[in-house]
């Protein structure tokens, strides 16, 4: 038993031969976003800047993992809270309290995300660790807000929800492609990371203004204002990721653009295994497991984003093992026979949980284990990462440079 836990613990995720690439790795990244040049970057670094009240604190001191964990468990604790309020109902009614606490905090949570990289070029601190952790926190952000959002806009259990997730996650899958061919991140006018962002948070604050029935009511075509929502991020996140797909053809060429194509197939067989599942499974697991379901998709960025800081070709890793659970074997069969072979919630908590030793009708016990298995990665990732390129996760370069515009 001790010999398994300390292979779990030292379990590399990075093979050796990808170290020099990590080592030589460099972000390059150009952000032409309206509200991040003219707003939201001007107030990062305003809060950056050293005053006479900040140099107490010594702002330049914070490391930069830090300040973007803060902004992750500002996402995180308005999540939890729902959670726990409404753990398997998408359909309860959430606070008005909760409601603004949730776009606020949504909103401080961006103001940290910009601070994040701008600390790392003040201070010389830039490594493939902080662009790694940054990176994977907004992959997962992008499933958890669309949760919390979902729940307060009433979607309920419903393929609604998933579909919201799609809305963002689409966008920054290609997104993470982009920068994978032509080594550059490139976000154009208006982006899902800047306006995109900020477009969630106003939704949070005017739900929280007009209540969670105003999204309930009737609107155009006989749809509820919450499907045109729906509908109305749908066209956001196609416009999004055409101008992605057109922007690498310009680039790099069509050769390129087909292999971006066929990278993607993995990616979005799994979102057509679990819209299979929302259409057709017979004992309607979607509408009891719905943030199960959700929950599947979020756990690949992981491993999108350490293949992309690695360099290395893309391989199936937890996409087959998903594949091969999930897909037409036992819900397909249940469509044929009447019945599946085996319990489809149960198949969805061993996609996540090699040895579940609890109850599976106890969701926050089942939720919790979901994350140890993204934090696994998280806990091993970082630390070869920290032997990798000789730096520690919490500790600043002494490199501090002065009157220097960042």
């Amino acid at each position: 038993m001790q010999t398994l836990y300390k292979r779990l613990l030292q379990y590399k995720y990075i093979p050796e031969q990808c170290e020099n690439q990590l080592k030589s790795y460099k972000y390059n990244g150009i952000d032409n976003s309206i509200l991040y040049n003219y707003i939201f970057g001007p107030l990062a670094e305003q809060f950056l800047r050293p005053n006479t009240v900040k140099k107490k604190i010594q702002i330049y001191n914070i490391k930069i993992q830090k300040i973007t964990l803060i902004g992750f468990i500002c996402v995180m604790i308005p999540h939890l809270l729902i959670l726990w309020i409404a753990p398997g109902d998408e359909s309860k009614d959430i606070p008005k309290w909760l409601i603004i606490f949730t776009g606020i905090m949504h909103l401080v949570y961006m103001n940290f995300d910009n601070m994040d990289g701008k600390q790392a070029r003040k201070t010389g601190n830039s490594s493939p660790l902080g662009l790694l952790i940054d990176h994977g926190c907004d992959a997962l952000i992008v499933t958890i807000q669309g949760m919390s959002l979902s729940a307060c806009v009433g979607f309920g259990n419903s393929y609604l929800m998933y579909s919201l997730n799609l809305c963002g996650s689409v966008p920054f899958f290609i997104t993470t492609l982009d920068e994978y061919y032509t080594d550059i991140m490139y976000l154009p006018l208006i982006n899902g990371a800047a306006e995109g962002c900020f477009s969630i948070g106003v939704v949070y604050l005017f739900t929280a203004y007009m209540g969670n029935e105003y999204w309930l009511k009737d609107s155009i075509w006989g749809l509820k204002n919450n499907s045109i929502t729906v509908i109305g991020f749908y066209a956001a996140s196609v416009f999004a990721t055409l101008n992605i797909l057109y922007r690498i053809y310009q680039v790099k060429g069509f050769e390129t653009l087909k292999k971006l194509i066929k990278n993607t197939s993995q990616f979005f067989f799994i979102h057509f295994t679990i819209t299979y599942i929302f259409a057709f499974s017979p004992s309607n697991v979607s509408l009891q497991q719905t943030r199960i379901l959700t929950y599947i998709s979020a756990l690949c960025w992981c491993r999108v984003v350490v293949i992309n800081k690695q360099k290395k070709k893309f391989k199936k890793f937890i996409f087959k093992i998903v594949n091969n659970i999930i897909v037409s074997r036992n819900t397909v069969y249940g469509n044929i026979f009447g019945k599946c072979l085996v319990c489809e919630a149960t198949l969805l908590y061993i996609v996540f949980i090699v040895c579940l030793l609890c109850n599976i009708k106890n969701q926050q016990i089942i939720y919790i284990n979901i994350f140890k298995a993204y934090a696994h990665l998280v806990y091993n990732g970082t630390n070869q990462l920290c032997d990798i390129l000789k730096i520690k996760v919490f500790r600043v370069k002494q490199k501090i440079l002065e009157n220097k515009k960042y």
